[in-house]
């Protein structure tokens, strides 16, 4: 696999997991599009997502339950 495919990838894992983390563990979302051929032509393609704190935060709350 070559590393723009597999940054392509892992970008999608990444905006998965984190949509998953906004719906507190469950699997009631959409596969949020995040236009990754766009963004690579315009040199603006990220390499990692951000995922806010209080997301996090709330489901370490969570699990700790």
């Amino acid at each position: 696999m070559k590393a723009k495919q597999l940054n392509h990838v892992f970008l999608t894992l990444q905006s998965c997991m984190i949509a998953v983390m906004k719906d507190s563990g469950g699997n009631n979302y959409k596969v949020p599009h995040l236009n990754k051929n766009g963004l690579e032509r315009e040199e603006n393609l990220p390499l990692h997502l951000h995922c806010d704190i209080d997301i996090v935060n709330k489901d370490l709350t969570l699990l700790q339950q």
